[in-house]
């Protein structure tokens, strides 16, 4: 084996190895704000709950996926440690299935990409994923988990698709077909707004190279369309399954009364500035960003739709010489258009949503970096030494981010230095001081909420609490009612 062949192999287990001492510091964090609502849930907490909580409770393979993290944390003393090794190997299988499904992209979707290159811009793809800090909050966040798991499951979807796609034996091609539908079930089992993943399946159909058709030809849509027909109907199925099902029939109804009066709010362009500032690191992270639909309006918000439909369409101009421009931008659209293309939700935006769209970024990050090396010995050596220092980047601001989890009043101290001035922030950084029984640190913190929102109830109430035991020396004091 050359050199060369000899650095290709150590690209996974080399990014593996990057990506869990990017992760370690994560490992040791206690249980963080929704993370407690698990020990209250019975579907969470063992097999036989689980069982007979199958016909009311949501996301069932998530829940059974705490009741097995839960159990390893129990093995180790230690129920948090259990969780977040659990969720760091669902991150870690997720890179590696990254790394498969972008290489076989290079082979049937990009086939300008040479063989020598072809384990370097997968390996860039994954990187990506595995190491901006935007992923952490799939990962180290317990309750993100929803958003890391159900993504292993699309990628090994497009993974089984994409090999069964190219298989000669009928039987061979059954049953990588059928591994491809049961990770679809099992994404959208997992979180729904997964259902999503037939159009990812038909984005591939759609664009390969190695079929004689034109990629992204109109004589390519109904052959597409055929051959994820198996997806789609399962797709249909299961949205009828969803809404007769009594627990997603109730957050169905939590949608509407979310949506009434919101219908006219932005909710994609919000997001899609959100992410795309912090891509680059330009602004810190948080848990509970800062960022209010109502302020886009006007002049600003159509300036935003303008850049994105020129975006769009620059890439469709360029699909046939640089598709993975119009690849990566449609993958990311597809997995955050069921979250944000209407307020459904009560916070405008969450970090861990944007984790399956890292793996588009990825893609176009990636693919335009093999191209540059291509012109030559100096340009190769220029995108290697650039690459190096964006895998340090990204790793050292993963550690930091993670520094975060480590508690709670750290993980609130850091979104209050992000969002000063929210109240929900600084009312949760001083809940945080309160269980720390720093009373002196959680009142100003209390009294910063409430010179922001003056009618905070919960806000008022805990400065009640926090000024009471400040005053008395007395953790147990409480305020009378």
């Amino acid at each position: 084996m050359s050199a060369r062949a000899v650095q290709r192999s150590l690209w996974a287990p080399g990014l593996v190895a990057i990506t869990v001492l990017s992760y370690l510091n994560g490992l040791v964090g206690p249980l963080q704000f929704d993370d407690h609502l698990l020990e209250a849930d019975p579907a969470a907490q063992g097999w036989a709950m689980w069982r007979d909580s199958l016909a009311y409770r949501i996301r069932p393979l998530l829940k059974a996926s705490y009741i097995i993290s839960r159990s390893l944390g129990e093995v180790w003393g230690n129920i948090p440690f259990g969780h977040h090794l659990f969720s760091l190997g669902v991150h870690l299988l997720t890179l590696v299935l990254a790394y498969r499904v972008a290489r076989d992209l290079c082979t049937r979707v990009f086939p300008g990409v040479p063989d020598t290159a072809k384990s370097t811009v997968a390996a860039g793809c994954a990187a990506v994923l595995a190491l901006h800090p935007l992923a952490t909050e799939a990962v180290t966040y317990i309750s993100g988990r929803s958003v890391a798991l159900s993504t292993l499951f699309v990628l090994a979807a497009l993974a089984f698709h994409v090999r069964g796609s190219r298989e000669a034996k009928a039987g061979a091609r059954v049953i990588l077909m059928g591994g491809a539908a049961m990770c679809f079930i099992a994404a959208v089992l997992t979180r729904e707004t997964m259902i999503v993943l037939p159009a990812a399946l038909f984005l591939f159909e759609w664009s390969r190279a190695d079929l004689t058709d034109r990629p992204f030809s109109s004589a390519r849509l109904i052959p597409a369309l055929r051959r994820t027909g198996i997806y789609w109907a399962l797709a249909a199925t299961a949205s009828l399954w969803l809404i007769a099902h009594d627990g997603y029939a109730n957050l169905v109804s939590v949608s509407r009364v979310i949506v009434q009066g919101r219908v006219t709010e932005p909710s994609l362009l919000p997001a899609l500035r959100y992410f795309a500032e912090r891509l680059p690191l330009l602004a810190p992270l948080s848990i509970d960003p800062d960022l209010s639909p109502q302020d886009l309006h006007g002049l600003r918000r159509l300036a935003l739709a303008l850049a994105l439909a020129a975006l769009f369409a620059g890439a469709w101009r360029l699909r046939l010489r640089s598709p993975h421009l119009l690849w990566g931008l449609a993958w990311i659209m597809i997995f955050l258009l069921p979250v944000y293309l209407m307020p459904l939700r009560h916070e405008p935006v969450s970090e861990r949503h944007f984790y399956p769209a890292l793996f588009g970024v990825g893609l176009i990050a990636s693919m335009a970096a093999a191209r540059i090396a291509a012109r030559g010995a100096a340009a190769a050596r220029s995108v290697a030494v650039v690459a190096g220092l964006l895998i340090m980047v990204m790793s050292g601001a993963t550690v930091a981010r993670n520094a975060d989890y480590t508690s709670e009043v750290a993980l609130w101290a850091s979104a209050a230095g992000a969002s000063p001035d929210k109240p929900r922030v600084n009312n949760n950084l001083g809940v945080a001081y309160m269980k720390a029984q720093r009373w002196d640190l959680a009142i100003p913190c209390f009294e910063r909420a409430l010179a922001a929102d003056p009618g905070y109830r919960t806000a008022r109430e805990n400065l009640d609490r926090a000024m009471i035991k400040f005053t008395t020396g007395n953790p147990d004091a409480e305020p009378e009612i």
